[in-house]
């Protein structure tokens, strides 16, 4: 690699991870220098990988005497450059098209699984993923059950591409947001996987979306709605209004710390300290001391507000 155009990679380096929030101005500059310095430092073996290459610069760091956290802060950076670099090549080649056949058929289990393949290269996340198969699965089932097929192979135009929005909002009565989910998966699949291009779509029906008003509570009714709460019920109701955490978030809480003397116990959060105490509060932040209350003994319950702020229960 040339001086002239590493020095311009390595400009764009620390754009990346200034534009990024990886590192301020000044450790930006730092971790391009100690990536300057690995891309002068000479290959152990011929032919050897990026990670072998990283094992034997930070070797040669260390015994020139550098300090850990030095040594740490380049296998930071380089690591860093070497995932922006993959993110590059990535990006930079085009992922290849399946593409349709002539009478515009496709094999329905290699048109699944590239675009799984696809959806992976571009790091769409997992839901996503699960979501776009599953929609078009059910266009294909959806073409055999209306014999848009030849040859025993799905038939795919943009026809049938409205047809089948349509058919979700006409038949199906989906919402809206499900019809766009379901729009959105099957232009995925048909302009970034087969290559197809598709044209305006005047004709599809849309579903429409229904009004909705919002509706506030104030803090006496929600005090009102806790009352007739309790238990677990409870205690999910009041994260979800207290602290707006998701309901996938608190559903799959399985367990907080509970400070009890001298020694941290892990248990459910629906388990009590001590047979005589029924409190079933967890700790807002892991990291806080517990708030000691020898004189009452037991635990010590905060009143709703302090348990919204911040509460926390301890034990003698």
């Amino acid at each position: 690699m040339a001086d002239q155009d590493r020095e311009r990679l390595l400009a764009a380096f620390a754009d990346h991870l200034l534009k990024n929030r990886l590192a301020d101005e000044k450790h930006g500059r730092y971790m391009a220098g100690w990536v300057r310095r690995f891309l002068a430092f000479p290959a152990p073996l011929p032919g050897a990988t990026a990670e072998e290459c990283l094992q034997a610069y930070l070797r040669t760091l260390e015994t020139e005497r550098h300090e850990d956290w030095q040594v740490e802060q380049a296998r930071i950076s380089v690591a860093a450059w070497l995932a922006w670099r993959r993110g590059q090549a990535a990006h930079l080649s085009p992922v290849p098209k399946l593409g349709l056949a002539a009478d515009h058929t496709v094999d329905r289990a290699q048109a699944l699984e590239a675009l799984t393949r696809t959806m992976r290269i571009r790091h769409y996340s997992y839901r996503t993923e699960q979501t776009y198969l599953d929609w078009v699965r059910r266009f294909f089932d959806y073409l055999i059950s209306t014999g848009n097929m030849a040859d025993g192979r799905p038939v795919l135009t943009e026809v049938t591409f409205q047809s089948f929005i349509s058919h979700l909002a006409m038949r199906l009565h989906v919402a809206a947001n499900t019809q766009n989910q379901a729009f959105a998966s099957l232009l995925f699949l048909y302009r970034d996987v087969l290559g197809a291009k598709i044209g305006q779509m005047e004709d599809t029906v849309r579903a429409k979306r229904g009004q909705r008003l919002p509706t506030v509570l104030s803090v006496d009714e929600v005090r009102s709605l806790f009352d007739k709460m309790e238990g677990t019920p409870r205690l999910m109701a009041e994260l979800l209004y207290v602290r707006t955490t998701r309901t996938r978030q608190v559903s799959n809480s399985k367990s907080g710390r509970r400070s009890c003397g001298c020694r941290t116990a892990r248990r459910p959060w629906s388990a009590s300290c001590s047979p005589g105490c029924s409190s079933a509060i967890p700790r807002s932040s892991w990291d806080d001391p517990p708030t000691e209350d020898s004189a009452k003994g037991g635990c010590y319950r905060p009143s709703f507000s302090q348990w919204a702020m911040g509460g926390v229960v301890s034990c003698r």
